[in-house]
């Protein structure tokens, strides 16, 4: 039995609330026409959707607060992510690459910072593991947590496309039968004509074939979504745009367009369902407040910053 998935997008309209597009437990892929992964293009609060999305797949419930099956989830930790908000609520595990030039720097005030090593990490509260290739990440996923995984991205963002890639292969070929989640913001950065050979693409692409039939679900998102859908849209048939438009695209078929009907919805302020698929108002999601994160990491460059706040 396929585990249901819903689509969400995020809009702005006049009155300035938050919508979102979705379907009914929408199940994504048969196991051989599809996969069970989307491509989220938003520009504004994508990450927080796809963090809720995160944390919602850890705590096995679904956009309305029902019941479902846990996951084990992944996360690419990226500059000023609020990912620390994972750890607060004791879901998050960080995994800190072994070698590699990078630093760990924790942020008491504006003027005042200090270096620390990994053994510190404990002291602030935060399980961790070092890790020296994408199965070491397999090996540490956790139904109910979400793997934050720093990168130090030595010779820029090709190795770190291959190292998920890597990833792929590993979660494809892993033993256990729960659900995985792996979201990766900006994944333009990673999957883009300057970021990613050809060798690269085919192995991610190669890898990404099997997710639906090993129980992985997978977000891809960014607010430049041209290059993403153009390399992986084949791949990833469900697209969803910002300004409400998803495309669906048949492996091998013609890609079809559909389009929210602003006007009717903000008259109505109602659901309706429109080709299948359930349009139905809610709000913007949010951590909940006692869970919001008072210090975060901050990766710039080759430095993971841990900020006080």
């Amino acid at each position: 039995m396929q585990h249901p998935f819903y689509l969400l997008l995020n809009y702005t309209d006049m009155s300035g609330e938050r919508d979102f597009v979705l379907s009914e437990f929408f199940k994504l892929d048969d196991g051989q026409s599809g996969h069970n992964a989307i491509l989220l293009g938003l520009w504004g609060g994508r990450a927080s959707l796809l963090k809720y999305l995160t944390y919602l797949a850890c705590k096995g419930k679904d956009i309305y607060g029902d019941d479902r099956e846990k996951q084990a989830c992944i996360w690419r930790a990226r500059e000023h992510d609020l990912y620390l908000e994972f750890f607060k609520m004791g879901i998050g595990i960080l995994a800190v690459p072994w070698g590699g030039d990078f630093t760990l720097v924790k942020v008491l005030d504006k003027d005042t910072k200090e270096e620390i090593t990994v053994d510190d990490l404990e002291k602030e509260g935060i399980d961790y593991f070092i890790y020296r290739t994408s199965q070491d990440i397999v090996d540490h996923l956790t139904v109910g947590k979400v793997v934050c995984i720093l990168f130090p991205g030595i010779s820029g963002y090709k190795q770190e496309a291959e190292f998920y890639a890597e990833l792929g292969d590993a979660l494809n070929t892993r033993k256990t039968s729960y659900w995985a989640h792996l979201a990766i913001d900006k994944a333009s950065e990673l999957y883009s004509s300057y970021s990613m050979d050809v060798k690269v693409h085919r192995k991610f692409k190669d890898a990404a074939s099997y997710f639906s039939s090993n129980l992985i679900n997978c977000i891809l998102g960014d607010e430049d979504f041209g290059q993403l859908d153009s390399k992986l849209g084949d791949i990833f048939p469900w697209t969803i745009y910002m300004r409400g438009t998803i495309k669906r695209r048949d492996i091998g078929g013609q890609s079809t367009k559909l389009k929210q009907d602003y006007i009717t919805r903000q008259k109505e302020n109602s659901a309706y369902i429109t080709d299948g698929l359930l349009y139905d108002r809610l709000p913007f999601p949010e951590m909940p407040e006692e869970y919001k994160a008072d210090f975060r990491i901050i990766i710039k460059k080759r430095t993971f910053n841990i900020e006080i706040e």
